[in-house]
C-alpha cells in the first residue's frame, strides 16, 4: 500500500451477491469482467474502469422457464448474460434470444419506460444486473466513463438502426411494390 512505501495503487472490487446466488457462483470475476467489457455499452472502458463499473452490479441467478420481466412492467435494470440463454417475446411471439456476453433490458436504462417485451429463461442463467439509478449516480461521478458509455451506446444504436433499416427494406422487397402515390399528385 502507499502508506508503507509501495508505488502501486491497489484496486478493490466489492460485489453485492444475493443470498439466492451465493452458492452458485461458477462464473469467476475475471470472466465477468471480460464479458462485461465485450458488451457494447462498456466496450470502450479499460480494465480499471470496468472494475469501477463492477461496483454497481449484482449477480442474479434464474432457473429455466422463469420470467425475468414481462412486457409492460416497469424497467429499472439492465442485465448482462454471464451464462445461459434468454428468449425475448413480443405479443406472444419469440423475436430473439440472448446468450453469454449479450445485454438485455438496456432500453430501460436509457429511458426508464416500461418493458417493451417479455424475457423468459430458456436455460439456467447467471446475469449481471445493473440498476438504472445506481448507474446514473456512478456516471455523474465518473464523467470520463460516462462519455465512453454514451459513445458505446451511440455506436450500438447506430448498428441497430442500420440493421433495422436493412430488414425493413428486405421486407418491403418481399411484399412487392408499394403504392407510391402521394397526397399531392392527382
Amino acid at each position: 500500500s502507499r502508506t508503507q512505501g509501495s508505488k502501486d495503487d491497489a484496486t478493490a472490487i466489492a460485489i453485492h451477491i444475493d443470498e439466492k446466488t451465493s452458492d452458485h457462483l461458477s462464473v469467476d470475476l475475471l470472466k465477468r469482467m471480460d464479458l462485461l467489457g465485450k458488451v457494447p455499452l462498456f466496450i470502450y472502458l479499460d480494465y480499471q474502469e470496468l472494475t469501477k463499473i463492477m461496483n454497481v452490479t449484482r449477480m442474479k441467478r434464474l432457473s429455466s422457464s422463469e420470467t425475468l420481466f414481462a412486457e409492460g412492467a416497469p424497467g429499472n435494470e439492465m442485465f448482462v448474460v454471464m451464462s445461459g440463454v434468454l428468449s425475448i417475446w413480443k405479443h406472444q411471439t419469440k423475436i430473439a434470444t440472448r446468450g453469454a456476453g449479450e445485454m438485455i433490458g438496456e432500453m430501460a436504462i436509457i429511458d426508464g419506460a416500461t418493458r417493451s417485451a417479455s424475457v423468459r429463461v430458456e436455460e439456467n442463467s447467471i446475469l449481471l444486473a445493473i440498476d438504472r439509478k445506481e448507474l446514473f449516480i456512478f456516471l455523474r461521478k465518473e464523467p470520463v466513463i460516462g462519455s465512453k458509455f454514451l459513445w458505446g451506446l451511440s455506436q450500438e444504436l447506430n448498428r441497430r438502426l442500420r440493421r433495422t433499416t436493412e430488414e425493413l427494406a428486405e421486407a418491403r422487397i418481399e411484399t412487392g411494390p408499394q403504392d407510391s402515390a402521394t397526397p399531392f399528385r392527382s
